[in-house]
């Protein structure tokens, strides 16, 4: 370039040659400018970089070459400029010759009537601080929205670095505070703190990294808990001169995960409930049915004293049975696996189970009052209608204090209303904030300690209310007691019993197939004023007769037995005798597998319970007899 095609400054000129090889090699660029403006020289690196050549420069005034949104600042720079004070740092955005801008960071001094300036190219430093600045907020953002902090410890500056999310975690303002590492492990729960100094301990000595949940105590005294992530940093030696880690709220997965297990744990006790009513309704229904032979017999012999009080005492010890059997049956709806049925329901009889199994629950807590008038059946699922009082009641006892019943109340009412049946349970406990109530019937959703409630009952009873086509309500006030109201819609049921007198009949020959011999016994003796009863001990037996003899009114057949199972025998029959097998009558212990309550819910047979009383199995034997 020749120096002297611009006009220069006096002396610069001069040293045209030595200082325009300097100023080609240099990534700097250099200037002159003078009041009024303009460009009086400028170096080559100018016209590299902008694309303009120099006389395009130099012939408007350099302010047009500013972003507009730079402008003023500019022009305020020239002005301390022209009143004598230095420019150190200043940055603009100059237009290139293609339309786009690049960012100059300027030093600048007034020499005479002229300004001598350098000025660097920052675009790409620039742009590297924005990315790193949107990469921190992007961080800081995404901590904030996961509850995941990070943190910094430093061994050998002894300092400690927390990120704002740390800070909220710890429930303090971001940077109100400089951390230290003793003052981050006692916020810790007293119980935990050992166990986070031994892992600190254990990176530190060793540079074992660790991956640790414990109770973290906030500034306003509540509790969560932390995971907290720590990786070893080496440094010269291979030391540990450093710990980086992350911090993360995970309380509420944590709490979750508790009441997952809890749900778990729940659903084995259901399946062993199953398991052990089965056990118990099996010696149970012969201890019941054959209490009910005894009482018959001796009532026949009623006359004396003696006969009296034995009668009194077979009574007594089937009120006895009959309580257990109400426990066992309550105890099944505890169990999953049976394929919910639709029926008319008697509601005071459920009424009656859900309050005797929750018996023991409130006795310590409250007294019952029952306000419970005549009312029509509803459609439904007895067991599962049991279970849906049942929380209800167990709720309002844990709503009242241990050792309280002198003052606890639980009131439960049921009645008839229009178009269906009405039932409340009420308690005089804490009761709920609109808040609680608003989110009482969600999954897992308590306000008790983990551990001390799954947060499933009332979200249990909801779905099996509106399973059935009812309704479930909440009213509840803090500190004035709650108030669940169940609506399901009534059923009409035929009175079977209407019309004229049924006629006595013939004997009917019915074969029982159960694997327990006492209650084929059992069966016998009940039936034996009725029918005809062959036993045999199990499915084989049981075809092995039918090859010789299927000339039977109805089949009492045990549904689980071993070997043969009664639905295994039920194939069987309808494949040789299918007129027989429409006949055929399930007595059930109370234990389904899946395959067994899909079997009942396709073919659609008749189920007896055990324990059964005599009416309900001569009733039953009656019915399928007659084709009913």
């Amino acid at each position: 370039m020749n120096l002297s095609a611009q006009s220069s400054p006096p002396g610069l000129a001069e040293q045209g040659p030595e200082l325009e090889g300097f100023l080609q090699l240099s990534l700097d660029l250099f200037c002159v400018a003078s009041p009024d403006g303009f460009f009086r020289w400028l170096s080559p690196r100018w016209s590299e970089l902008l694309g303009w050549s120099i006389e395009e420069l130099c012939a408007e005034p350099f302010v047009e070459f500013v972003h507009p949104l730079d402008r003023e600042a500019t022009l305020a720079e020239m002005s301390k400029l022209g009143a004598g004070e230095l420019t150190l740092h200043f940055a603009n955005r100059y237009r290139c010759r293609d339309g786009s801008y690049v960012w100059l960071e300027w030093n600048a001094r007034p020499h005479g009537r002229h300004v001598y300036a350098s000025a660097r190219d920052v675009t790409a430093l620039r742009e590297k601080a924005r990315e790193r600045e949107r990469r921190a907020r992007l961080l800081e953002l995404a901590e904030e929205l996961a509850h995941v902090g990070h943190w910094r410890v430093d061994l050998e500056a002894e300092t400690v670095f927390w990120s704002d999310e740390v800070y909220r975690i710890h429930g303090r303002p971001p940077g109100s505070f400089v951390p230290t590492l003793a003052e981050g492990v006692e916020a810790y729960h007293p119980e935990d703190r050992e166990a986070v100094w031994e892992a600190v301990a254990a990176a530190v000595e060793r540079g074992e990294p660790f991956d640790i949940v414990r109770r973290l105590v906030r500034g306003d005294g509540t509790t969560r808990y932390i995971r907290s992530v720590g990786r070893p940093e080496s440094g010269e030696g291979g030391r540990v001169s450093a710990i980086f880690g992350v911090f993360q709220d995970v309380t509420e997965a944590h709490e979750l995960q508790e009441r997952l297990l809890q749900s778990e744990r729940m659903a084995s006790v259901g399946t062993l409930a199953g398991g052990v009513a089965h056990e118990i309704n099996n010696p149970l229904a012969f201890v019941v049915a054959n209490l009910e032979v005894i009482e018959e017999e001796l009532g026949e012999l009623e006359g004396s004293g003696d006969t009296r009080d034995l009668i009194q005492a077979v009574r007594e010890a089937r009120a006895g049975a009959a309580r257990v059997r109400r426990i066992v049956r309550g105890l099944k709806s505890f169990s999953r696996v049976e394929a919910p049925k639709t029926e008319p329901v008697n509601v005071a009889h459920v009424l009656k189970s859900a309050i005797d199994m929750a018996h023991n629950e409130i006795r310590h807590r409250a007294t019952l009052i029952r306000e419970v008038s005549s009312m029509p059946r509803v459609v439904g699922d007895d067991q599962r209608l049991v279970q849906a009082v049942l929380n209800l009641l167990v709720n309002a006892a844990q709503a009242l204090p241990e050792g309280g019943a002198h003052e606890g109340r639980i009131t439960i009412r049921a009645g008839a209303v229009p178009g269906g049946v009405s039932i409340e349970v009420s308690d005089n406990g804490c009761g709920m904030s609109p808040e609680v109530c608003r989110r009482a019937m969600e999954p897992f959703f308590t306000t008790r300690a983990v551990g001390l409630g799954s947060g499933l009952g009332l979200s249990i009873a909801h779905g099996i209310v509106e399973s059935l086509g009812g309704r479930i309500e909440i009213d509840s006030t803090e500190g004035g007691g709650t108030t669940v109201k169940i609506w399901l819609p009534a059923v009409e049921v035929e009175d079977s019993r209407s019309g004229a007198p049924e006629e006595r009949a013939a004997k009917l020959r019915v074969l029982v197939v159960d694997d327990e011999e006492f209650v084929r016994e059992a069966v016998r003796r009940l039936l034996r004023k009725v029918a005809s009863v062959v036993a045999v001990e199990g499915g084989s037996a049981a075809l092995s007769l039918l090859r010789a003899d299927a000339e039977f009114d109805v089949v009492l057949c045990d549904l689980m037995m071993p070997r043969m199972s009664g639905m295994e025998l039920e194939r069987e029959i309808s494949r040789r005798h299918p007129s027989l097998a429409e006949r055929m009558v399930f007595i059930s212990g109370g234990a389904f597998s899946e395959g067994a309550a899909r079997f009942l819910d396709e073919t659609d047979r008749p189920v007896l319970e055990k324990p059964f009383d005599g009416g309900a199995l001569r009733e039953l034997v009656a019915d399928v007899a007659r084709g009913g």
